[in-house]
């Protein structure tokens, strides 16, 4: 990656004569005064870019056909691209536009006379410093004087020639740009011995910074990989996109830890940094046998894939679709056929806008579970001259701990499996991890795309059929990310069992936090469809699903950070409550397992003060998978084991900003419940926050062991270990078998 910068000035000239005023001179030089300052106008245009604020993704030198550099090319994480020229020699002396610090330290726009005038700050009409974020206009007037306009003000700057007696300078022609750790140093010529310099500080960019990018794996050793980031803004993420079958990848707020998963995995990781203001910084990590020296990259080669840099310009989605990638020169130019095995990438004819070209590039899917790279070479036109390497990488068709093809059930049985890709998928149809075949005819119960917004049916999965003891779903094409629940019924519409299927944005991971909760414990709520990043907000589409305790299938959770919140919008089914126990009027027994499997949408709250759902002494939850155990192929219910769960009123941390609880490096969304009592929902926000963590542990047959977090306005906030009532509807978080 080349290096970054913010703020880029100082590469024009104005040329005049020495001496006395002579008519004849200025004529004849205004033709080419004309087209410098046209040159030095655009210049300003670029600093002014620089200095509003922006970052700097890539800065590419760019040369004339004699191999001379003559400027820079600036491509800023917006998109936006702006061209920095250096001027061309010239013997003729004039003055040299320039920026320096003022008397109360701003940035202002100078001329250079040299000699024992030096620098002058140019004032406006009202004979105020002119700073850089304003750009003014420059023309020759007849009279042979240099005019300025800014803000619709002429300013006469007197004549475009050195002053008398002041030792007139060169054209000030910048010969080397070097971007040092700390500021842009520019070396121009002067009529002296020694060159001048003129120094600008560096600002840093928002950037992801790894520096080793290539690793060799020769066992399953985790791998650990430190970062930092500049520029870091609070609600900064880090996280990755990678092949989970060939990785594990677990990321916190200093390293990135990769564990392969053979002892000859081969594969890339694309690791990004989301600033959340809208920039983005991509970083390729390689990994595999020894690699190869890089390979020097020939005038007449088309780089490989191999070769591209560790950064990536532009990043695909694994179902392909356009990409606009920006370029600004003045230099004709021609793109190169793409390289052999990057024939995914497809570039369309260049457009151009006033000063940009805008190349539209297309790429084809990558049904891989690995992302890849590829490379887009510029040549100058007619010859075999790179002006421009644009990376473009595309992330892998999301891979997670399953399935193996398009058997969910290949790895295990459970209640709840994970799509990552559209297709036709199958599972048997048993009940959870038992061997209890259940047969019937299936259908899609509900489904749900975790928002606020109307869904149709079939939006999510739009099949279900039961046959030869397996059934078959087919997800809508492309694939729609949310939740649908797959109930199968008999002859007399009854429903005998239901499977949750789950298609998350983000993959489903887990990473060791054995003291904290007692093992490795999973990245994500149960049905949420990302995962709350290491530093930041927490979105909404973390909060997941709520359970009430015991029960193998999804109630919807909250849609919005609120005291009292509403719940996702769904399709298919209406969800329903129902009084049960000694309190009710009349006096209503509660359901028995039977009656909650046959009634999946039905939530069942009490009044009671056991404030359980269900009368049965069955331990329908555990420490270990039991067939009603809600979590995927090769998680479970989490014990009770870890600090997490004995610990009060610390070690955790509360960050209602950004709706989180942290819990020795674990963050929880601040998800809310549906309460036991009345079968409301509360406390994802608004000042009223609430948490629950389901255990797999029933305290008694009333009430399961949970963590619970509250925070109700200026009550302050508490943090128990727990047992709470069975009937409230809840987050889960499942752990590794």
């Amino acid at each position: 990656m080349k290096k970054i910068l913010l703020a880029l000035a100082f590469v024009a000239l104005f040329v005049g004569c020495t001496g006395n005023y002579d008519d004849s001179v200025v004529l004849e030089k205004i033709a080419s005064l004309e087209k410098r300052v046209q040159t030095l106008e655009g210049n300003m245009a670029a600093i002014q870019s620089a200095l509003e604020g922006k970052t700097v993704q890539k800065v590419e030198e760019y040369k004339n056909d004699d191999g001379v550099v003559v400027g820079v090319t600036v491509t800023y994480t917006d998109g936006d691209v702006k061209r920095f020229e250096i001027s061309s020699a010239s013997t003729s002396n004039g003055p040299v536009l320039c920026i320096v610090k003022n008397g109360a330290g701003e940035l202002c726009w100078a001329l250079d006379w040299g000699g024992d005038t030096g620098k002058v700050i140019l004032k406006d009409a009202d004979g105020n410093d002119v700073p850089v974020h304003k750009v003014p206009a420059f023309e020759i007037g007849a009279d042979g004087h240099l005019y300025m306009t800014v803000d619709g003000e002429k300013t006469d700057l007197g004549m475009a020639v050195a002053p008398q007696g002041a030792e007139p300078v060169q054209d000030g022609i910048v010969k080397a740009i070097e971007v040092t750790a700390e500021a842009v140093v520019i070396t121009y010529d002067t009529d002296g011995d020694e060159d001048g310099v003129v120094s600008i500080p560096l600002v840093n960019a928002f950037k992801l910074v790894i520096e080793t990018t290539s690793f060799e794996v020769s066992s399953t050793n985790p791998i650990n990989i430190p970062y930092t980031i500049t520029n870091k803004t609070a609600q900064t993420v880090v996280d990755a996109y990678y092949n989970a079958a060939v990785f594990g990848v677990a990321i916190d707020e200093a390293k990135i830890v990769v564990t392969p998963k053979a002892a000859d995995a081969e594969g890339m990781i694309l690791v990004y940094a989301d600033s959340k203001t809208g920039l983005t910084s991509i970083v390729k990590l390689t990994f595999g046998p020894a690699a190869p020296e890089a390979e020097v990259m020939q005038k007449n080669d088309t780089p490989s894939a191999e070769a591209a840099a560790a950064s990536v310009d532009y990043l695909g989605e694994a179902a392909g679709g356009a990409i606009s990638a920006h370029v600004l020169t003045n230099i004709a130019f021609e793109v190169a056929p793409q390289a052999a095995g990057q024939e995914w990438i497809h570039v369309g004819a260049p457009t151009k806008a006033p000063e940009v070209y805008t190349i539209p590039i297309t790429l084809d899917e990558n049904t891989s579970a690995d992302p890849r790279t590829g490379n887009v070479v510029l040549y100058r036109a007619g010859t075999t001259e790179t002006l421009q390497t644009i990376v473009i990488g595309q992330k892998g068709a999301a891979a997670g701990p399953e399935p193996a093809g398009n058997n969910l059930s290949a790895n295990g049985t459970a209640n709840c499996y994970i799509i990552y890709a559209a297709g036709e998928y199958t599972f048997d149809a048993v009940k959870g991890n038992s061997d209890e075949a259940v047969s019937g005819t299936a259908f899609v119960l509900w489904e749900t795309q975790n928002g606020t917004e109307e869904i149709e049916v079939g939006s999510v999965i739009t099949s279900a059929a039961l046959a030869d003891g397996k059934i078959t779903i087919q997800t809508a094409d492309p694939l729609v990310h949310g939740n649908a629940i797959i109930s199968v019924k008999d002859a007399a519409d009854s429903i005998l069992w239901s499977w949750h299927i789950w298609l998350p944005k983000d993959t489903y991971t887990s990473s060791d936090y054995a003291t904290e909760i007692g093992g490795e414990i999973s990245n994500m709520n149960l049905g949420a469809l990302e995962a709350v990043p290491a530093t930041g907000e927490a979105p909404v589409t973390s909060i997941g699903l709520w359970y009430q305790w015991g029960r193998p299938t999804p109630f919807p959770a909250a849609r919005a950070w609120d005291s009292y919140p509403s719940v996702i919008k769904t399709a298919g089914a209406e969800f329903t409550k129902e009084l049960r126990g000694a309190k009710a009027d009349p006096v209503v027994a509660k359901p028995t397992v039977e009656s909650a499997l046959a009634h999946p949408t039905l939530l069942y709250y009490t009044k009671d003060d056991d404030a359980s759902w269900t009368d049965s002494e069955e331990a329908l939850w555990s420490d270990t998978k039991t067939k009603y155990d809600p979590c995927p192929v090769g998680y479970k219910m989490p014990g009770y084991s870890g600090s997490i769960w004995t610990q009060s009123d610390e070690g955790w941390t509360l960050d209602l900003t950004n709706h989180v609880l942290e819990f020795g490096g674990i963050r929880f969304p601040l998800a809310g419940y549906t309460e036991a009592y009345g079968g409301s929902s509360y406390g994802t926000g608004g000042g009223a926050e609430h948490l629950y963590i389901w255990s797999g542990l029933t305290h008694d047959g009333a009430r399961g062991k949970c963590v619970y977090f509250r925070t109700y306005r200026d009550e302050g906030s508490r943090y128990y270990k727990q047992k709470r009532g069975k009937a409230n509807a809840a987050s889960v978080r499942c752990v590794k078998e």
